[in-house]
């Protein structure tokens, strides 16, 4: 995608007079296409803008553009001394204007804004990385939220281009030699025109397989697409394969875990199951379909039952080639959780990988491990009395909410949800537990009582809410609420159930009610990091807590002690 991008961008400085030179010490204008996927790529864009500051005799204007930008804004300033402009992914149509503005001496210019209606998505010969292979973007930006996923906050909501300007445009590539064209995009299964236009007189059951179908009927030697995602990948493609000799015999279909355990976590939203059943039927296809992955190794929280599962279903599956990256992390200790008291601390560490609640004396420092059972031990919350933890644990499979007392015993299952349940808050009183369960579908908040019975849904507005945390008089619980591809905090009223947002930036996590029930803390991404923030209960005023320097991810409002 990167590569496409940086065609159009060299196609459309070469239309308004800008010319590549051969030595880039000569460059006038040096602009860096950034990816934001891995962490290594934004490495090195901080080692590229040093060497260009320090090894070029004369100073070049330099420009950021990509994912990292888009990502980063204006903080990269800030960050790295030698920037000049920072243009965002949706931004590059403007590239030419930035440029001439920061030319005239106009200073740290940042354009983060939307895609132009008009925008051309055509490549000049002549900026194109081959004569005869042409990238062709047909859907921008992805609406999956994968939870290790930087792409839907860097390329954002899913937006199909209309197949007739994609038809016009490979009709005009092959006059000009092209002979192999990628149909590419974040999630090409995922191809919902807003018009049939393009389309008319071919079939197919979903409109990528149609679109396939209109692709091949051009005439153009060899077709590809990538990326597949499982859960859109439908049989109607390989039919298309099958029956067009020009697409390619080849389908990319990324399955990052094979065990259902971690794919839940990791919210790809399919299962084993459904993708072996995938990879049968483009195994039985007469052309002999090379097939291809992705495989994420050492997810958070992943156990070598879930690796031995992923090593069966590439044997099972037999991949012609796959890429695999390791998630690399120190032992982290997360989900802080004062006593009623002030006295202790309860959180979870990871001990090899494995999660294990944890209880800490502040005076002593001296901890306790409190849930080391099978499989994850996370999410501690304390009762009102500080007498008892609700944890969350995986003995049963899924995740389940369970109380335990705060020396590790009196183990207690509290729900019983076939998917998980996460996220434990207990009511003031001690009488209610709020969590967050996908038991309906998608994830959503609900309560039960501590003593037993069935779990209430207490949010409907959307199909993401989670993180709840009651206020302490009792009345209104905070949580975070997906709206319109944002993650903000939103605040409920428990008689009324009337929902009301109280903040529109664009990744909201972890708030919790101040002991005066007037402030929520929360998290707000800005710039790619965490920044700890406050808001009223009324949305009215808002604060930053903390420097953009550091990563704050999870934070909690201390008890309100007379000495502290």
């Amino acid at each position: 995608m990167n590569v496409s991008d940086s065609e159009r961008v060299a196609t459309t400085l070469a239309a308004n007079g800008f010319e590549m030179t051969a030595q880039e010490t000569e460059a006038d204008v040096v602009l860096i296409n950034t990816c934001s996927v891995r962490e290594k790529a934004e490495q090195k864009l901080y080692t590229r803008v040093g060497e260009i500051r320090n090894s070029f005799k004369k100073r070049p204007r330099v420009g950021v553009l990509g994912c990292v930008a888009q990502l980063e804004g204006e903080t990269l300033f800030e960050k790295i001394k030698g920037i000049d402009m920072i243009v965002g992914t949706k931004a590059v149509g403007r590239i030419s204007s930035v440029i001439e503005r920061v030319l005239d001496g106009e200073e740290s210019i940042v354009d983060l804004g939307e895609r132009e209606k008009d925008y051309d998505w055509t490549v000049s010969n002549p900026q194109r990385h081959s004569p005869y292979v042409a990238f062709v973007p047909i859907i921008e930006g992805c609406n999956k939220f994968c939870t290790y996923c930087i792409v839907p906050f860097s390329r954002g909501r899913e937006v199909s281009l209309p197949a007739s300007e994609i038809i016009r445009s490979i009709l005009g590539m092959r006059r000009t030699g092209i002979k192999e064209v990628h149909l590419i995009g974040q999630n090409v299964n995922s191809y919902r025109p807003t018009t049939d236009s393009g389309l008319e007189g071919f079939q197919g059951k979903t409109p990528f397989s149609r679109l396939l179908r209109a692709v091949a009927a051009t005439g153009v030697e060899r077709v590809k697409f990538n990326t597949s995602f499982p859960r859109d990948f439908q049989p109607d493609i390989v039919d298309a394969i099958n029956e067009n000799e020009n697409l390619c015999n080849w389908v990319h279909l990324p399955v990052q875990s094979g065990s259902d355990r971690v794919l839940k976590a990791m919210k790809r939203g399919h299962t084993i199951d459904s993708y072996r059943k995938k990879i049968d039927y483009i195994r039985s296809s007469p052309r002999d379909i090379s097939i291809t992955t992705d495989i994420i190794v050492g997810f958070p929280g992943e156990t070598e039952t879930d690796f031995a599962a992923t090593i069966s279903l590439v044997e099972y599956a037999g991949y012609d080639q796959a890429y695999i990256f390791k998630i690399e992390y120190t032992e982290p200790i997360i989900s802080p959780a004062w006593s009623p008291d002030g006295s202790r601390i309860a959180y979870t560490s990871f001990e090899k990988k494995k999660p294990v609640v944890y209880v800490q004396t502040l005076a002593t420092r001296e901890r306790k491990a409190v849930a080391n059972f099978k499989g994850s031990n996370s999410a501690p919350a304390w009762s009102p009395d500080g007498s008892k933890l609700a944890v969350v644990l995986t003995l049963h499979g899924g995740s389940q909410i369970y109380l335990i007392n705060a020396d590790g015993s009196g183990l207690q299952r509290i729900s019983r949800s076939p998917g998980i349940d996460t996220e434990p808050s207990f009511s003031p009183d001690g009488r209610w537990l709020m969590f967050t369960s996908d038991r309906g579908g998608s994830p959503q908040i609900y309560r039960m009582p501590v003593s037993g019975g069935a779990a209430e849904r207490m949010t409907f507005e959307g199909d993401y809410n989670v993180s709840p945390h009651y206020s302490p008089d009792g009345k209104r619980f905070v949580y975070i609420h997906r709206n319109a591809g944002r993650f903000n905090v939103a605040i409920q009223d428990l008689s009324t159930r009337q929902m009301q947002l109280l903040t529109d930036s664009n990744f909201d996590e972890s708030p919790s009610f101040s002991p005066n029930n007037r402030m929520i803390l929360y998290t707000t991404e800005i710039g790619g990091r965490g920044i700890l923030s406050t808001v009223s209960s009324d949305g009215q005023a808002k604060s930053r807590l903390s420097q953009e320097a550091g990563n704050i991810r999870e934070a909690v409002w201390g008890p309100l002690l007379k000495q502290r």
